[in-house]
């Protein structure tokens, strides 16, 4: 009964893995973080500081970045959709 007990809790600790493993406030993994970047780059952006996955009003998650600046030295706050398309722009003063 014990070994039962065991193995049904590890399976379902198991099953619940998946359904963390995008939270709001994760950091990219490399592959997004380099897709991120291009994007930031193609839009003019020359450096940015913490990314970070977010959930949206709609519930849709999203990427912030913080504090972008660009070439000119303008500083924004970002989103980027799940597509890396920068969908908002906050300018910071």
């Amino acid at each position: 009964m014990r070994k039962t007990v065991t193995t049904l809790a590890l399976a379902g600790a198991l099953l619940a893995f998946p359904l963390a493993a995008a939270q709001a406030g994760d950091k990219p993994t490399n592959e997004e973080l380099a897709q991120i970047h291009e994007a930031l780059l193609r839009a003019g952006f020359a450096n940015w500081g913490e990314i970070e996955r977010e959930d949206d009003d709609g519930g849709r998650e999203v990427w912030e970045v913080d504090d972008a600046v660009t070439a000119e030295g303008d500083r924004y706050d970002l989103t980027l959709d799940a597509n890396y398309e920068i969908v908002e722009r906050e300018r910071e003063d």
